[in-house]
């Protein structure tokens, strides 16, 4: 047995059954010789390859991105990703982070899974791929055939059990659906989700735009400063005096009340986020169980999140 040397993760043997026969000096020059021609034609093979690979990648980059100038050079570089055949065009975004620092070269692993996962059930996919996200680009007919937050957030989990890869938690969008010169929307449909929910006590978790409701007229501002003034005057004095403070009431709000997920999330004990509460409660005069005050809090902690990436 061989070792054919050749570019991670792909590992090659060069297998030689001899049976009873002892191998010749000749025997053993040709199969190195061999050898070395097959090592040399891998290489090359992985070259393409990669080369096919960054190709598309920035193709579907350049469609998410507006960058084609018109109709015939859209249609061009759909039709060389071989996305071309149906009428409409989605988004799916899914965005990893690794739960452990020494995992973080291993996240390449994460998306190859994802990126198999998910072309395990659907068809006319590109995709782009980075650092720590993966963007698929879907060609489908109908609704039917759209992507479904139950099937993607199922593949995923299942990705989550898996005890080949390294711990790691998601955030996935989901856009809706589009003409294939409008593609750009789409994709800062789900940028826009993912701007949303990146900072939230929410992983591993599928999102639809559709399923932003009404914070999908903040989306929309284009003053900022104007938004900001639409915070609860006692929520924007908090946070304009204690960021600290303002960061945990939203994170409490977020977790639906729950104390130990909060304290959890924040790297704090639970006696210190109940303290916190009530010196918050106390003196800018909120109540998070105040139905109406609980709403103002969430928005608040959306907004401001919007207002900093504006800036």
């Amino acid at each position: 047995v061989i070792e054919v040397p050749a570019h991670e993760p792909n590992r090659y043997y060069l297998i030689i059954h001899t049976g009873n026969h002892m191998l010749s000096r000749i025997d053993t020059m040709t199969i190195e010789n061999f050898a070395s021609l097959l090592q040399m034609e891998t290489l090359k093979q992985n070259a393409l390859e990669q080369q096919l690979f960054l190709q598309h990648n920035n193709t579907t980059l350049d469609l998410l991105l507006s960058r084609y100038s018109s109709h015939e050079k859209i249609d061009n570089a759909l039709k060389n990703l071989g996305i071309d055949t149906s009428p409409l065009y989605q988004v799916l975004l899914i965005h990893i982070r690794t739960l452990h620092s020494e995992d973080e070269h291993r996240k390449c692993d994460i998306l190859a899974a994802i990126k198999q996962s998910v072309r395990s059930q659907y068809s006319n996919l590109a995709y782009f791929m980075s650092n720590d996200r993966i963007v698929f680009l879907h060609n489908h007919e109908n609704e039917l055939s759209q992507f479904k937050k139950t099937l993607v957030q199922s593949l995923l989990s299942t990705l989550h059990s898996d005890s080949t890869l390294p711990a790691f938690t998601h955030i996935s969008a989901i856009s809706d659906s589009t003409d294939r010169y409008s593609i750009g929307s789409i994709n800062k449909e789900v940028l826009n989700i993912y701007q949303i929910f990146s900072s939230t006590s929410l992983k591993n978790h599928c999102m639809r735009y559709s399923d932003l409701g009404c914070l999908r007229v903040f989306l929309n501002v284009e003053d900022y400063a104007s938004l900001r003034e639409t915070i609860d005057p006692r929520i924007l004095k908090l946070y304009d005096e204690n960021p600290e403070q303002f960061t945990t009431l939203v994170a409490l709000c977020e977790s639906n009340l729950h104390y130990q997920d909060t304290a959890k999330q924040l790297f704090l004990h639970p006696k210190t986020v109940r303290y916190r509460i009530d010196q918050i409660e106390s003196t800018y005069d909120l109540s998070v169980h105040d139905p109406d005050d609980f709403l103002q809090i969430l928005l608040a902690g959306k907004i401001i999140i919007l207002t900093e990436t504006a800036v």
